[in-house]
């Protein structure tokens, strides 16, 4: 009477008895359990899943391979030169490509040659007999593929090198319009200089008409500072010390500093051996460095009580002084 219950353990021999360990079944009857079919149906795409994924991981692995291998024989040649055992462990033991397989590249020891001279030659019957014969078959290469004529080939006397270093004599009118364009190369360059020289002596000119002294230069003392007034008199001190690196010597230490750098801009302009712009450069370079030794005593003058006004400009003759080339700096000739 207990048989069909569902809260009750079904007999063996019935037909509702749950077998344990068998999935998809339902403990209350024989119907299978939705659950249970879910679980199962889960565990089989799971399954399907991870066989896909294995099989991609092996193509993949596949592929890399493959790769490797085609890398290798860019860089590799397709045959050994000798037919060693050693050369052929030697390849193995380095992994190229190919021939990881130490057998696989011995039956590729041998260079494959193809000689096209043996097929050229027609076949012919010993037998003196006179019957017409057919026509040889020709077994050369096509026609591009075939070797190029003897005369166009290089003797074996000239080397490759020497037959493409010879190059044609130029004509007599390539070799006056090279020399026409050079001409004028030249002359570009030429102007190009002194158009640089004229704009650097007005960049000086500018600085010069606007540089205005201060109305007191400090002075560095062994650590003190001094400040001495530019329009004053006083009485004689010791030598100048340095100047002092204060906001009252900005327009001081400014103006020297662009005298300076008016003298490497005018160092680095080249001549290209012409005589204008070697004495105009010159002249330049003289003027610059007249101002800077003017500025200096200048500020020498305050120091020693003189004042900036009383002392007159003096002509400085710097083409002249010791130590200075032909070019009128110590620095070498541009060309």
């Amino acid at each position: 009477m207990f048989s069909a219950s569902p809260f009750y353990r079904s007999s063996p021999y019935s037909s509702n008895y749950y077998p344990y360990g068998q999935s998809g079944c339902s403990p209350l009857g024989y119907y299978p359990s939705p659950y249970a079919s879910r679980v199962a149906e889960e565990h089989r795409h799971n399954a399907r899943l991870q066989a896909i994924e294995r099989e991609r991981e092996l193509q993949r692995q596949r592929l890399l391979a493959q790769r490797r291998d085609e890398r290798a024989r860019q860089y590799i040649v397709d045959t050994y030169d000798t037919d060693t055992a050693v050369a052929d462990d030697i390849a193995y033991d380095y992994g190229f490509g190919r021939y990881l397989n130490p057998y696989a590249s011995r039956e590729q020891a041998r260079p494959r040659r193809t000689s096209t001279s043996k097929h050229s030659i027609p076949m012919q019957s010993p037998s003196p007999s006179k019957d017409p014969q057919p026509e040889p078959v020709n077994m050369s290469p096509p026609a591009e593929i075939q070797e190029a004529p003897s005369s166009l080939r290089p003797s074996d006397s000239q080397s490759p090198i020497s037959s493409f270093q010879r190059q044609p004599s130029p004509s007599p009118s390539e070799q006056s319009s090279d020399e026409s364009s050079s001409e004028l190369n030249q002359a570009d360059l030429v102007q190009k200089s002194l158009g640089t020289i004229q704009t650097l002596q007005q960049k000086f000119e500018g600085l010069k008409t606007t540089f205005t002294w201060p109305s007191h230069i400090d002075f560095d003392l062994d650590g003190e500072v001094i400040s001495v007034s530019t329009d004053s008199s006083s009485e004689p001190r010791l030598t100048p010390p340095k100047l002092a690196y204060t906001i009252r010597n900005t327009p001081l230490h400014a103006y020297n500093e662009s005298l300076n750098r008016l003298l490497v801009q005018l160092d680095a302009v080249q001549s290209w051996g012409e005589q204008e712009v070697r004495e105009r450069r010159k002249r330049v370079v003289s003027i610059v460095e007249a101002e800077a030794v003017r500025v200096e005593r200048r500020w020498k003058a305050v120091w020693e009580g003189k004042g900036i006004n009383a002392e007159e400009d003096e002509v400085i003759d710097i083409v002249t002084e010791t130590g200075k080339d032909d070019e009128g700096y110590g620095g070498k000739e541009q060309q």
